[in-house]
């Protein structure tokens, strides 16, 4: 590995974290699984040393949560690069989710927590990003893992120089220079005319001949790949050359190439760049050998700090076509015009994409492919009046609306073709609209039913399916056939229809402010027109929590409430540690938990502590005048008009008060105070709510919706199913679905 022994490697990762001792750890070969049962894994890690760690943590999270756990608390005191990344795979994927998860969980955090590594403070931020669990279990990991990485260091403690030579000793000795070699005839005139005009075969030529008179084996693959057309014997001879020579051909990349090589016309054509740190791009990154490839991936970064090096992209890299994997902001810092048609990445937001456009380092450019997991819709808008730019692509596997890209990409005149990761491409068909849909192989999760399923009848006027996979079955072959179907009126709009989606995962509330219905999830909120329907506004926070009303948002970021209105923002409070709860639903006051079941409410006038409760959770009415305070089978209603206390038989579950003033409670059905009590189906999440004068309350689940007679409990209408609702001034409801509101009347 290095010239350091492996214990002392180890105990020099748990002084830095630094991620070139952690590399080293990676290049380790996969270890051979540990086999043996529960109880013998706990005794062999007793006995571990960090060189006997490796099958051990290989199977670290096999087995029952109850085996799990038990693991974790064996090794709670063990500080190794390979941990870490193994508890961040888990936490990236969290393959258990269910509330018997969750002591397992406070183990993974605890180890967290105790790392030291500065890698989970990235994690923290992007992890939950792609989190596809139900929305109460997601909170609850989410709140662990913030305050696991909140004293964690933000960077590794930087190596000696005397430590970095004895890491990188047998490195350094292995590529002392790897630029392209001074004797001849490497560095001969032939093979700078190549590198400096790739695309020409006449420098070829000549360098093929000047090598088959030197005896120079590489003459003769030069010569056989030059050939317009070849016999079997001349493929065989060709293939053998390469078998024998081609890593000594490739010599000069050192491991920063992958094994599957694509060669042409006598050079490497096509392979995977492995940068691993700053330090590789710095030493292989200006190689002239680079100049001959057409196409090139680069290698994912082991953490979200690596990125900018692991995807890195300079001059050398100028006669390129096509880069997939590269982190964008090098082209737009680069003075350098580069041949690129191709550009698929980290692009890092449309002010890059702008700038990009701009920068005149990509001319040719005619394919710009997303691969950022924090990739909106919106980034789409900066890629207008972009001449050469004809696809616009987004490739990271949890992507968000496809609608929405439709929509906006068709709003720009020179985009002839949106794709979707490997499985879908639209393109302009006759009228313009980019509505001919070309389905490929797909490969990972790009949610093709699902989004594919929220796109409008008849928006897809030409359908192209491959032979092999069975695109017209089932639901998917319904959706098809819907998208496909002719319409006798108007052809669908994918701006009108884009406006309606609310594109809103994790939904939490909902309440009527006015004209204006207001959505509010953990980190993003819509506000919804009630006349047209139509979302008039969007607000997304992905590293905090929000609250909106028709007005305003509020934003927690963790450390202070800020009030924003367009153009201004105001700090309302701040505090070392807090979570957004809710806000109420008149906007003017918020509660907050500082501390486990510590819970303040604030006037967002003043910024002034109404109250400060404790308990397990709460529950507010419209005004912030009642609070009910909830710990374990203990319920406290709190007047904060009079301050008086009222305790609360019984153990209601999801308490909440509807928008008439009356508590509900939700056992086996749903409680409301007064007597009534209103069938719910079981086990499965439900929304209560009420007109203003009580009149009307309705029972919103995602199978069905019953409207019941506020007064008597009498069952008045059965309407669709959603996520939640609320009833307008008129006694109109409001449902929200998975992705847009209905309107109905009584």
């Amino acid at each position: 590995m290095c010239a350091v022994k492996f214990d002392d490697l180890a105990k020099l990762w748990e002084r830095t974290k630094h991620p070139r001792v952690s590399a080293l750890f990676d290049a380790l070969p996969p270890p051979v699984p540990f086999s043996g049962d529960t109880d013998a894994w706990l005794v062999a890690a007793r006995a571990a040393k960090p060189v006997d760690r490796g099958p051990l943590i290989s199977t670290l999270f096999e087995g029952k949560l109850a085996e799990i756990q038990r693991k974790l608390e064996a090794i709670e005191k063990w500080r190794d690069p390979r941990l870490s990344a193994a508890l961040e795979r888990v936490i990236r994927e969290v393959p258990w989710s269910s509330n018997t998860s969750r002591p397992m969980w406070t183990r993974v955090f605890a180890l967290v927590k105790s790392s030291g590594d500065p890698r989970f403070v990235a994690v923290s931020k992007d992890a939950p990003q792609k989190w596809t669990i139900r929305s109460a279990q997601r909170e609850h990991l989410l709140e662990q893992l913030t305050r696991a990485v909140e004293e964690l260091p933000k960077t590794h403690v930087e190596l000696t120089k005397a430590e970095s030579d004895a890491i990188f000793a047998d490195e350094r000795d292995a590529h002392r220079d790897p630029k392209p070699s001074k004797t001849p005839p490497k560095k001969g005139p032939d093979f700078n005319a190549i590198y400096e005009n790739p695309g020409d075969d006449a420098p070829r030529h000549v360098l093929a001949d000047a090598l088959l008179e030197a005896g120079d084996p590489r003459g003769e693959f030069l010569q056989l790949q030059l050939m317009p057309t070849r016999a079997p014997a001349d493929e065989k001879k060709m293939k053998a050359l390469l078998k024998a020579h081609g890593k000594q051909w490739l010599a000069p990349f050192g491991s920063m190439l992958g094994v599957d090589v694509a060669w042409r016309r006598g050079f490497p054509a096509e392979g995977l760049v492995k940068f691993r740190n700053q330090a590789d791009a710095d030493r292989f990154g200006s190689l002239a050998e680079w100049s001959t490839f057409e196409r090139l991936d680069w290698s994912s970064p082991r953490t979200d700090e690596l990125a900018p090096a692991a995807g890195f992209i300079g001059p050398a890299f100028r006669h390129l076509q096509h880069a997939h994997g590269v982190y964008v902001e090098h082209l737009v810092r680069s003075k350098t015009r580069f041949a690129l048609k191709t550009v698929e990445g980290l692009v890092g937001g449309p002010d890059t994409v702008r700038a990009l456009r701009d920068s005149g380092a990509v001319p040719k450019l005619s394919a710009l492919l997303f691969s950022d997991p924090a990739f909106r819709p919106e980034w789409v808008d900066a890629c207008r009046e972009w001449p050469s730019l004809e696809e616009v692509g987004v490739m990271h596997i949890y992507p968000p609306s496809l609608l929405q890209v439709l929509a906006r990409a068709e709003r720009s005149s020179t985009v002839q073709r949106v794709r979707w990761g490997t499985a879908l491409v639209f393109h302009r068909d006759a009228g313009g609209r980019l509505a001919r849909l070309e389905m490929m192989l797909a490969h990972g999760s790009y949610q093709v039913g699902v989004q594919l399923s929220r796109l409008p009848d008849g928006a897809v006027t030409e359908l192209v399916t491959p032979p092999g996979p069975p695109w017209t079955t089932g639901d998917l072959g319904r959706t098809l056939e819907r998208l496909s179907k002719k319409s006798a009126g108007a052809s669908p709009s994918l701006a009108s229809a884009a406006e309606r989606q609310l594109e809103l995962p994790y939904l939490r509330r909902a309440h009527v402010d006015g004209d204006t219905l207001v959505l509010s999830a953990t980190n993003a909120a819509r506000l919804v027109d009630l006349k047209s329907l139509v979302v008039r506004q969007r607000f997304e926070e992905p590293e905090g929590q929000i609250a909106a009303s028709a007005k305003d948002v509020l934003v927690c970021d963790g450390k202070s409430l800020s009030l924003r209105t367009e153009g201004q923002s105001r700090t309302v409070y701040t505090s070392k540690r807090m979570r957004l709860v809710l806000r109420t639903v008149d906007g003017t006051k918020a509660c907050v938990e500082e501390r486990a079941g510590v819970f303040r409410l604030i006037d967002l006038g003043s910024g002034a502590v109404l109250s400060e409760l404790r308990g397990d959770s709460v529950a507010i009415d419209d005004s912030g005048s009642r609070v009910l305070v909830t710990s374990g089978a203990r319920h406290e209603l709190h007047d904060l008009r009079d301050g008086s206390n009222v305790a609360i038989d019984g153990g209601p579950m999801l308490p909440s008060f509807l928008p008439d003033g009356r508590l509900v409670r939700r056992a086996d059905d749903v409680q409301v105070d007064g007597g009534l009590r209103l069938p719910c189906a079981r086990g499965v999440l439900a929304t209560v709510t009420s007109t203003r004068d009580g009149k009307l309350i309705a029972v919103v689940q995602p199978a069905r919706t019953v409207m019941y007679d506020g007064e008597t409990g009498a069952p008045l209408a059965e309407l669709r199913g959603a996520r939640t609702g609320a009833f307008g001034g008129v006694g109109t409801l409001y449902l929200v679905g998975d992705d847009e509101v209905t309107a109905h009347t009584r």
